[in-house]
């Protein structure tokens, strides 16, 4: 019989108040599992309100969440560590926010654990105190806190160390890595080459992913993605990169680009495969290799469909028209040329189909 001790009850509705706290603020709180709590709880990711929706800021910071009276002195709320929490702290590519509950006052304390390191020369005791009040009402300032710190510290931790971070084969390390390197460096060149090589050889999904949402913002110029003003990108690097991208894009890359999309929420708005749509219409030579992508058989159904529908979308209604019929033709046997090998998709019969019956009651496929 599985059994919860008092402490982790306690534990527990700390965490919850401050999840309660930062959704109802409209950012977002990612819990951490207890087997991979190595000093962090949660991550937060700041959103900010824009026209009535919550929208990305693109900062981001770990947070160490204690709860109970253990973590209070007559004087003040303190965040207990050690030698190897310190260093863990200091070394970690996102900032680390302390915060501490009362359950008795219902009261949140935090502090800039990152900070209280950095302007410590020696450490006489490992107990960080922890004196800031964090509620509804100054939820705001916390935000901003936060995000100045993020800002204004990139050389807390060094560039090269980011970088080693970004092929770490820890998803979560290197998610980290590339929004920090994101952050930063976002309109240099150096941090550009070194995404797209990458996006080559990269196999972890999460990493891929998120390599593509930053393209799709530099690339599809997507608006719905709202950013600071010192976080937008210089429009020289997004005609670089523009360009840059062409010039190495092949339907490998392609495929690994639409690999990404969820195959349930496929292409609705606010989802990677919605972001997907206006960088894809930035490639010149898009259909030659959507086309490629959907003949590969090798390839899951559903990205060769995705693949399908994105090309058809790119034809006028006539040649969409003519080219599901001629495929549809060839699966019955029909008009098929002499001595001619043709490829033929049966199992995309229902879905030539299902493409020709919309075109021919809307006028065409419309995706963007």
């Amino acid at each position: 019989m599985t059994r919860r001790t008092k402490n982790t009850i306690t534990e527990k509705k700390g965490i919850n108040v401050v999840r309660t706290l930062v959704e109802d603020n409209g950012s977002i709180f990612r819990e951490i599992s207890t087997v991979d709590d190595l000093g962090h709880d949660a991550n937060i990711e700041f959103c900010e309100l824009h026209n009535d929706e919550y929208r990305p800021s693109g900062i981001e910071i770990k947070v160490q969440i204690k709860s109970g009276e253990s973590y209070f002195n007559t004087n003040q709320a303190f965040i207990k560590g050690d030698k190897n929490h310190f260093e863990y702290w200091k070394k970690h590519i996102l900032p680390t926010i302390g915060i501490v509950y009362n359950p008795k006052t219902r009261i949140l304390y935090w502090v800039n654990i990152s900070e209280y390191i950095e302007q410590q020369e020696e450490f006489n005791t490992y107990n960080i105190p922890c004196n800031k009040i964090l509620n509804e009402t100054n939820f705001k300032n916390f935000v901003n806190e936060c995000s100045n710190y993020c800002r204004n510290n990139k050389n807390r931790i060094d560039s090269e160390m980011r970088l080693d971070t970004l092929y770490s084969e820890n998803s979560e390390d290197a998610c980290s890595a590339l929004k920090t390197l994101f952050l930063y460096y976002r309109d240099s060149q150096l941090f550009w080459n070194t995404i797209i090589s990458y996006l080559a050889i990269c196999k972890d999904r999460f990493v891929l992913k998120m390599i593509v949402y930053y393209l799709s913002i530099a690339i599809g110029h997507q608006g719905d993605v709202f950013w600071h003003k010192d976080n937008e990108i210089k429009q020289s690097i997004k005609r670089w990169l523009t360009k840059k991208f062409n010039d190495i894009v092949d339907e490998n890359i392609l495929y690994k680009i639409l690999s990404v999309i969820n195959e349930d929420e496929g292409i609705d708005r606010g989802t990677i495969g919605n972001y997907i749509i206006l960088f894809i219409k930035e490639i010149k030579n898009k259909k030659e290799l959507l086309v490629k992508v959907f003949e590969n058989t090798q390839y899951e159904f559903y990205i060769r469909d995705i693949a399908l529908m994105y090309y058809l979308s790119e034809c006028s209604s006539d040649k969409a028209l003519n080219w599901l019929q001629q495929n549809l033709d060839w699966l019955n046997n029909e008009q098929l040329p002499i001595n001619l090998n043709i490829k033929k998709y049966p199992e995309f019969k229902q879905q030539f189909e299902l493409y020709k019956d919309c075109i021919e009651k809307y006028d065409g496929i419309f995706v963007y």
